[in-house]
């Protein structure tokens, strides 16, 4: 007999926070009694109490994990935000700068390029995330 199935399932546990005499955290777990007028109600079944203890404290850590789980998101997408950037400056750079505007270009030069590139295409990026309302329009 599972959990689901258990007549305890119907009962409210109150879980109650708190501490102990020697400063340690603790975790009361009771059921509440029926309305008015029914017979009270057997104790919770071990699993279903397991079940709510454990309901309880992975809401506490869940906002970590959403946390840092967000932060991980937001790494990647900036990450392959620039590598698109980069990779654009570098083929301006190398296949239109240096191969057919300015083929005695030297290292300086075209670093300096590189660089003004990679802001033209940040600006042209942004401009373009800002103005268009889908991503449909763009093809």
């Amino acid at each position: 007999m599972t959990c689901i199935d258990h007549p305890c399932r119907d009962q409210n546990l109150i879980l109650q926070r708190g501490w102990n005499s020697a400063g340690n955290k603790t975790l009361l777990v009771s059921a509440t009694p029926p309305s008015v007028g029914r017979q009270p109600a057997s104790l919770p079944c071990t699993a279903c109490c397991l079940y709510k203890v454990r309901q309880a404290e992975m809401a506490e850590m869940f906002q970590w994990v959403s946390f840092f789980g967000l932060g991980a998101v937001s790494a990647a997408v900036m990450s392959s935000a620039d590598s698109s950037i980069l990779a654009s400056s570098a083929m301006f750079t190398r296949n239109i700068y240096r191969m057919t505007l300015r083929p005695q270009a030297g290292d300086r030069e075209l670093l300096w390029v590189l660089r003004i590139s990679v802001l033209v295409v940040s600006g042209l990026s942004a401009g373009i995330a800002l103005t268009v309302n889908s991503i449909y329009y763009l093809s």
